[in-house]
């Protein structure tokens, strides 16, 4: 069943609880007094101007007090037992922000709790650019941060529960954008050409084979090169021998930016 007109719904809503604070709009309502009801801004004083009362001070307190100081006023003034409710519409003063490789960055209004993962959720979540890190800037009253890193890989695949924090107005939120880096496998293995890897999750020569789909049946596994460009142009070949790899005999070394690995036929 509907609420009445100018009357709230009587289950608690998602303002229930909430601080007031400046720039905040609010919704305001008093039971069968239609011309009462109206939408406002709190101004940087923490004021709000309604009806019949002029300037009430607001910011500061949750909205169930706020209900109680306007229903005082107007009952001493105006009203017997007036019904009054406050509503959150728009949470301008308990804000967070999301920043970096999530799908919609920017800031978000907190109109109850959140969670680290809820506050990913909300904007948007991760993109491919994430890396395997995140950071949460936390301000202080010094006005100093503190900053709490997260393990992203732990959060997000092993479901750490420890590392789902709670979220608190005026975090931000900074998931960093990952670099992009690429190496080229060419030659007798099933799948040429680029390999693309993040920089926070370095790249061995054994994962770059596999992410070219393998060696192809007459890979030579004693004669593969890798060839590294440094700077200034100057070319190192490394050449490895891939059953020795996989015995643990010959290092399965990260590979760089750029290397080219070229894997030879076998001539039998």
């Amino acid at each position: 069943k509907a609420a009445p007109i100018g009357f709230a719904p009587l289950t608690p809503g998602p303002s229930a609880g909430y601080t007031i604070g400046q720039e905040d709009l609010l919704e305001i309502g008093v039971f069968e007094q239609p011309d009462l009801t109206r939408t406002v801004r709190v101004s940087g004083d923490g004021t709000i101007s309604v009806p019949l009362l002029g300037v009430v001070p607001l910011a500061g307190l949750t909205t169930e007090q706020a209900e109680a100081k306007l229903r005082d006023l107007l009952g001493d003034r105006f009203l017997t037992d007036p019904q009054v409710w406050v509503f959150v519409k728009e949470a301008k003063s308990k804000k967070i922000s999301v920043v970096g490789a999530v799908e919609k960055p920017g800031t978000i209004e907190m109109l109850g709790s959140r969670s680290l993962l809820e506050a990913i959720s909300e904007a948007g979540g991760l993109t491919h650019q994430a890396g395997s890190d995140l950071y949460v800037l936390r301000p202080d009253a010094s006005g100093s941060a503190t900053r709490i890193d997260v393990d992203l890989d732990d959060l997000m695949i092993n479901g750490n529960p420890e590392l789902n924090i709670p979220i608190l107005p005026g975090d931000v939120i900074n998931i960093p954008i990952d670099r992009l880096l690429h190496v080229y496998v060419d030659g007798a293995v099933r799948k040429a050409g680029e390999v693309e890897y993040k920089a926070s999750r370095p790249l061995t020569l054994l994962q770059a084979i596999a992410a070219a789909g393998g060696l192809s049946e007459r890979a030579s596994q004693k004669g593969i090169v890798v060839i590294r460009t440094h700077t200034g142009g100057t070319q190192e070949m490394m050449k490895v021998d891939l059953k020795a790899v996989r015995k643990g005999k010959q290092p399965n070394f990260v590979l760089e930016n750029g290397d080219s690995i070229y894997v030879p036929e076998t001539f039998f």
